[in-house]
C-alpha cells in the first residue's frame, strides 16, 4: 500500500530521527503503520503513529487536536498510546509482535516495531480452497497459546485476536499476533467520538458491555473464533446474536465446531474450540494453561477459591462450571440490561487493554518431588528455607552478594529488593522514578558489595549504579539506544558489562564511570552475558541463537558458539572456566567445551527438556548443573542425566542464583515469590529465621 492511500500519511522519503519512511502498511481510525529504513542499524521496521482521526489533523509534518474541546481527549489517547507501547516494549516471546521502542515528535507519539514479512492468516484463509488441517491449524494455535500466557501472566490482555492480527512469518511458518491496542480500547471507553473497539463474530459479548468481566476467557473465545472460521469457512455469528438466543431460550445460530468439523479433525479439537467458544464466560476455560490442556488432551487441576480480576470478584468454581440456577438468573438480567446497549456498538479496529489476571494456575504437567534427592545432592540445596513475598509482579531477576550475606531481586513491578536469605527478612526496597515500564530486568553485586548495578527498559534505556548501603542511586549510565537486558561485573569489580536490544554489548570502567568499548556483532538482541572466572571472556548470549565469546582487554570477537535453535536465556561459566552452560527457548541447554582453541569451541552435549529453558547454573565447586523451566532440574554434568526436580513454584521460573559458597539456591519467576532453598540437613530455621510457608504437598 503506497501512501497514496492515505492523505494525511507522512511523505515516503521522510526523516523521523534515524527512520526513512519508505510506505504505508496500515491505516485506521487511530493511526497509521509505516513501512520505514532504520539507518542505523539498517533494517526494516514498522512504525505505528498516534492519530486518531476523530480527534486530530495533520498539518505540515505536525499534529493536533481539531478542535480546543477535542484537546483533552487527544493528549489522554497520546498517555495511552505511551503506555502501550511500554508495556509492548517488555514482551519478548517469538510468537508476540517485537516492539523496539517508543519516542514523542512533530506533536504526536511513535512506536517502532519489528516489520515482519510473511501473510496473514485472514490472506491464507481468503485464498484456500479447502480447510486448513488440524496439523498446520495445532502448529498455529499452541504458539499462540503459549504468546497469550505471557502476556495474561504479566497482567494483561490482546482484546482483538482475529485473523487479520495473525501473522504468518515467510522464514519459518511461525505465527506471531500482532496490532496490540491499550489506547484504543481506553480511548473507547473514555470518548464517545472514537469508534467502539471490537471484531464482530471474534468479541465476546462481555466485550460490547462497558465494564463487562473481561480477562483471559475474552482472548480465549477470540482465538476459539479464529479457529472456528478456519474449521468451518465462517466467522461465527456476533456474540450479541448468540447472547439474544439464549436470553430467549431459542437454539444457538452457531453450529457447533464438533458438527462442522466432524471426519476432518480430532474430536478433543473440535471440543477445544466449542468450549472457547461458550456464550457466558463462565462455561469457557478461566485461563491458557487450562485450554491447552484441553486441546492437547491431558489432565488439569484447577484451583479453588475466589479471586479477584480488575476489581471484580469470581468464584473459579462458579465460572468453570457457570451452570447453577443463580448464576444463571444472574446473567439472564444482565443480558437483558445490556443487549439493547450492545447491540449498538459499532465493530472498530483493534483492542487491548491493561487487566491484571491472578496468577497461580497449577502446571498439570510438573511432575511430582520424589521422596527426597539422591544422596549425591545431599549437600545441595533442595530444601525450602524462605518463600520471600513482597514484589507485585514477575520476578526476572536474583544475584547474591559475594558474601552471600545479602540476595538482590530485580522485577516487573520497577523495584529492586535486598533481602536477608539466612532469615527471610527483607532489608530494603531500592526504587527509582515510576515511568510505568522501568522493570528491572537484570541485577548484580559488585565483588566489594558496595554497589549493585541493575538493567531496565525505560524511557532512558538506562544502566543504574546503586549503594547497597544508602539504597540511592550513585551513576546512571546511558549509552544504549534500546533497553537492557543485562548486566554483568567482572570477577575483579573493575569493569561492568552491560547487554542491549541495541545488538551492543558495551564495556564500561566502573570508577571511572567511561565507556572503554562497544561489542558488535549480534544480528539481534543481546539477551544474557557472563564473565568467564578469570575475567579475561566475556559470554553473550542473544534473541539471534548465537552465543559470542569477546576478548574483554581488547573487545575482539574470539569464538562464536553456534547450535541452538532459539533464543539464548542464559549462560554461566563452571568454576574452573573450562565449560560454559546456555540455555534456550529451543528447550535445551547445551554445554560447551573452552579447554582448547575458543575459536574452535564445541558443544559437548545438549540436555533435553520439556518446555522452554528460561535459566541455568552450574553449582559451585561440584559436578552438578541446575535449570529452569516451570521446574528446577539438577543434572549430572558427567553422566548427562537429571537427578532431581524441584517444582514448589507455580509458573515458570525465571531466575536463579547459587550462594557462593552454593549451600543456598534463589529461584524466582512468573508466581512473583523468591525461594530460598537449602540443604537437607539444613532442618530447621535458625533463631530469628520463619519458617518456610505451607503449601500442599503437590505444590
Amino acid at each position: 500500500m503506497s501512501e497514496r492511500n492515505h492523505m494525511a500519511a507522512l511523505s515516503k522519503g521522510f526523516k523521523l530521527q534515524e527512520y526513512r519512511i519508505e510506505a504505508v502498511l496500515g491505516h485506521g481510525g487511530f493511526g497509521i503503520t509505516y513501512l520505514a529504513w532504520d539507518t542505523h542499524l539498517n533494517q526494516w521496521v514498522a512504525i505505528k503513529e498516534y492519530l486518531p482521526n476523530d480527534l486530530a489533523v495533520r498539518q505540515g509534518n505536525s499534529v493536533f487536536a481539531k478542535t480546543a474541546a477535542d484537546q483533552e481527549g487527544f493528549k489522554w489517547g497520546l498517555e495511552r498510546f505511551l503506555d502501550e507501547a511500554r508495556t509492548l516494549a517488555r514482551f519478548r516471546h517469538p510468537n508476540i509482535v517485537r516492539t523496539y521502542r517508543f519516542f514523542e515528535e512533530n506533536g504526536t507519539a511513535y512506536m517502532v516495531m519489528e516489520y515482519e514479512k510473511g501473510r496473514s492468516l485472514a490472506s491464507i484463509l481468503k485464498s484456500s480452497k479447502e480447510p486448513l488441517d488440524e496439523e498446520f491449524l495445532s502448529k498455529l494455535l499452541l504458539p499462540l497459546v503459549d504468546g497469550l500466557r505471557e502476556v495474561h501472566s504479566a497482567g494483561y490482555l490482546h482484546r482483538d485476536i482475529k485473523p487479520g492480527n495473525i501473522f504468518i512469518r515467510e522464514d519459518s511458518s511461525t505465527p506471531v499476533l500482532l496490532d496490540f491496542g491499550a489506547a484504543r480500547y481506553a480511548m473507547s471507553q473514555k470518548s464517545r467520538n472514537i469508534t467502539s473497539i471490537m471484531t464482530p463474530g471474534y468479541a465476546p459479548f462481555e466485550q460490547y458491555q462497558t465494564g463487562g468481566n473481561q480477562g483471559p476467557w475474552t482472548d480465549i473465545y477470540a482465538l476459539g473464533a479464529v479457529m472456528y472460521r478456519a474449521v468451518s469457512g465462517q466467522v461465527p455469528p456476533e456474540a450479541t446474536a448468540r447472547s439474544n438466543a439464549l436470553l430467549r431460550k431459542l437454539p444457538d445460530p452457531m453450529t457447533p465446531a464438533v458438527e462442522v468439523g466432524w471426519g476432518r479433525y480430532s474430536r478433543r479439537f473440535l471440543e477445544a474450540v466449542d468450549r472457547a467458544l461458550m456464550v457466558l464466560e463462565g462455561d469457557r476455560p478461566q485461563s491458557v494453561e487450562e485450554w491447552r490442556a484441553m486441546i492437547l488432551g491431558i489432565p488439569y487441576e484447577k484451583e479453588g477459591g475466589e479471586s479477584t480480576v480488575n476489581g471484580s470478584r469470581w468464584s473459579k468454581k462458579e465460572q468453570v462450571k457457570g451452570k447453577s440456577p443463580g448464576f444463571r438468573r444472574k446473567w439472564k438480567k444482565r443480558l437483558t440490561v445490556c443487549l439493547v446497549l450492545a447491540l449498538l456498538a459499532a465493530a472498530g479496529w483493534g483492542g487491548y487493554t491493561y487487566y491484571w489476571v491472578p496468577a497461580g494456575e497449577k502446571n498439570s504437567s510438573r511432575q511430582q518431588e520424589p521422596p527426597g534427592p539422591p544422596r549425591i545432592l545431599e549437600s545441595l540445596p533442595t530444601r525450602v528455607k524462605h518463600v520471600l513475598s513482597g514484589h507485585e509482579k514477575l520476578v526476572f531477576s536474583v544475584a547474591f552478594s559475594p558474601d552471600g550475606s545479602r540476595l538482590a531481586s530485580g522485577s516487573m513491578d520497577e523495584t529492586i529488593r535486598l533481602w536477608d536469605p539466612r532469615s527471610g527478612r527483607e532489608i530494603r526496597t531500592l526504587q527509582g522514578e515510576k515511568t510505568g515500564v522501568n522493570w528491572i530486568s537484570s541485577v548484580d553485586f559488585s565483588p566489594s558489595e558496595a554497589l549493585l548495578a541493575s538493567a531496565s527498559f525505560d524511557e532512558s534505556q538506562n544502566v543504574k549504579l546503586w549503594s547497597t548501603e544508602s539504597g540511592k542511586v550513585v551513576r546512571t549510565l546511558r549509552k544504549h539506544r534500546r533497553g537492557v537486558n543485562a548486566v554483568a561485573f567482572s570477577p575483579d569489580g573493575k569493569h561492568l558489562a552491560t547487554g542491549s536490544d541495541d545488538r551492543t554489548v558495551q564495556f564500561w570502567d566502573v570508577a571511572r564511570v567511561v565507556l572503554l568499548s562497544t561489542l558488535r556483532g549480534h544480528k539481534e538482541e543481546v539477551t544474557c552475558l557472563a564473565f568467564s572466572p578469570d575475567g579475561r571472556i566475556i559470554a553473550s548470549g542473544g534473541q539471534d541463537r548465537s552465543i559470542i565469546l569477546w576478548e574483554a582487554d581488547s573487545g575482539n570477537e574470539i569464538g562464536r558458539l553456534e547450535g541452538h535453535e532459539d533464543k539464548i536465556t542464559a549462560l554461566d561459566f563452571s568454576s574452573d572456566g573450562r565449560l560454559l552452560a546456555s540455555s534456550s527457548l529451543d528447550k535445551t541447554v547445551r554445554v560447551w567445551d573452552l579447554s582448547e582453541d575458543l575459536s574452535e569451541s564445541r558443544s559437548l552435549y545438549a540436555l533435553e527438556h520439556q518446555g522452554p529453558v528460561n535459566a541455568v547454573r552450574f553449582a559451585p565447586r561440584q559436578k552438578i548443573l541446575i535449570s529452569a523451566t516451570s521446574v528446577i532440574g539438577f543434572w549430572d554434568t558427567e553422566k548427562q542425566e537429571l537427578l532431581y526436580q524441584l517444582s514448589r513454584h507455580k509458573q515458570d521460573v525465571f531466575a536463579l542464583d547459587f550462594s557462593p559458597d552454593g549451600r543456598l539456591l534463589a529461584s524466582a519467576g512468573f508466581d512473583k515469590d523468591i525461594i530460598v532453598w537449602a540443604p537437607p540437613s539444613d532442618k530447621k530455621p535458625s533463631s530469628g529465621e520463619a519458617a518456610p510457608e505451607k503449601r500442599s504437598p503437590t505444590e
